[in-house]
């Protein structure tokens, strides 16, 4: 990994090197092709020589469309806030104490009161028609476990569909660490097209460390459990697992025990220090979390499952890492409205840059100030993300974590994307 090397030749146009091979690479256009080792003369020449045109190397590129003109890919959206989609948190309740929590759930808690949820789902209609849309989606995620609460979050969803006008569309979508998911939840999952991320963190050792009950026990055989009760009642769902020091060398492992019992899509993230997991969580090791992700992502392939990081994907080119950047809607139990999941809480130290506005019985209040400096957070804005081949595909990265960081992405969080992307790019291109 520490080989990799790139040179930007233009600015939608770079050449990605390692070892004797390369790739000549336009993420925004989606074209690439191989520079095997006994064609890499050519390609320096061409940079070597100050890229004339009259260059054998920059007449190909001509010929097959490396300068084409290309739509750059859309910042957040002008004008006044308009969510298409409403999250609910609807408590800061946990029944697990997992050791790195962003949110440090389950410690001095509140529930969300209900007529806050009524005024948030009405607006979710209000901005909707605001947008001439007939489409929106209603999440629940956040501070706690939603499924603490559940007959809440059933009301809520009655409630949405009880003012859904007739021919629109809404999508629901859960976060879960799914130890409390039995037949009948899963049945009502599935009744009303929920689409599920279970968060899950490793084989029972691990989980049952990373991932422990309030009470100290462990969660693996719950989580197993409500996992099973998915896949027995069709329900779609992937995994979500934060990868550490502590279980970056049983990813493999924890591919085979989720293919076991039905699992067929997972998402690994590395870990970032915030939280409860500020003190006395090991950090991931670069060299470490690629090799075994690369393993995992083979094996899925032969399984036929979805293995996956973040940004590992070349036909996703983007300038926004998220809806964080001024256009998501995030009602935390407090009352307050975050554009950030992770900012969850009054006293959160991002609080003055992500949180929005607030609801009362009155109604929403949004400072659109505050929305207009969020929309500012793209990748056009990191200067230092502007000659790294990878920058369409992470998009600078989540924005909590940068701010967190000293406005820059962690190195070993830039090393391992940039190891990702290389690897899925150099099979692609010389497959192709």
């Amino acid at each position: 990994m520490g080989n990799l090397l790139w040179k930007q030749i233009h600015p939608n146009i770079f050449f990605v090197y390692v070892d004797g091979i390369g790739v000549v690479y336009a993420p925004l256009l989606g074209k690439f092709f191989s520079v095997p080792k006994e064609a890499m003369g050519i390609v320096w020449d061409y940079l070597n020589s100050g890229k004339p045109e009259t260059h054998e190397l920059h007449q190909h590129l001509i010929s097959e469309g490396f300068f084409e003109e290309v739509e750059m890919p859309r910042i957040a959206k002008e004008g006044p806030f308009n969510s298409r989609e409403v999250t609910l948190s609807v408590t800061s309740a946990c029944n697990l104490r997992c050791i790195y929590c962003y949110a440090n759930a389950g410690i001095n808690f509140c529930d969300l009161p209900w007529v806050l949820i009524e005024k948030s789902i009405q607006q979710l209609y209000v901005y909707a028609n605001e947008r001439n849309d007939t489409d929106v989606e209603l999440s629940f995620h956040g501070t706690g476990e939603t499924l603490v609460r559940w007959q809440v979050m059933v009301k809520a969803v009655n409630y949405a569909l009880q003012l859904l006008p007739e021919g629109w569309t809404i999508h629901f979508s859960l976060v879960t660490n799914g130890t409390l998911i039995d037949d009948e939840k899963a049945q009502f999952l599935k009744k009303y097209g929920f689409s599920v991320v279970l968060s899950m963190d490793g084989i029972e050792e691990i989980q049952n460390i990373l991932r422990p009950k309030a009470d100290g026990t462990g969660s693996f055989d719950d989580v197993v459990k409500g996992m099973k009760a998915l896949v027995k009642n069709d329900v779609f769902f992937a995994v979500r697992t934060t990868v550490t020091g502590l279980n970056q060398d049983t990813i493999l492992d924890f591919l085979e025990l989720c293919a076991t019992n039905g699992c067929r899509e997972i998402s690994a993230a590395p870990f970032s220090a915030t939280g409860r997991g500020q003190d006395g969580v090991d950090d991931v090791d670069p060299d470490i979390f690629v090799k075994n992700y690369l393993l995992a992502k083979k094996r899925a392939r032969e399984l036929g499952m979805i293995f996956k990081t973040p940004s590992d994907c070349l036909d996703n080119a983007s300038v926004r890492y998220c809806n964080a950047d001024g256009e998501s809607f995030a009602l935390m139990p407090e009352g307050i409205i975050s554009c950030c999941t992770r900012v969850t809480r009054k006293n959160d130290p991002l609080v003055d840059l992500f949180v929005i506005g607030h609801i009362t019985e009155e109604g929403v209040e949004i400072n659109q100030s505050k929305v207009e400096k969020l929309k500012t957070l793209n990748l056009h804005n990191y200067q230092e993300c502007q000659e790294c081949f990878v920058k369409y595909t992470c998009s600078g990265g989540c924005h909590h974590t940068r701010f967190l960081n000293g406005n820059h992405q962690p190195a070993s969080y830039c090393e391992i994307i940039r190891a990702v992307v290389w690897d899925t790019l150099k099979n692609a291109a010389f497959e192709a």
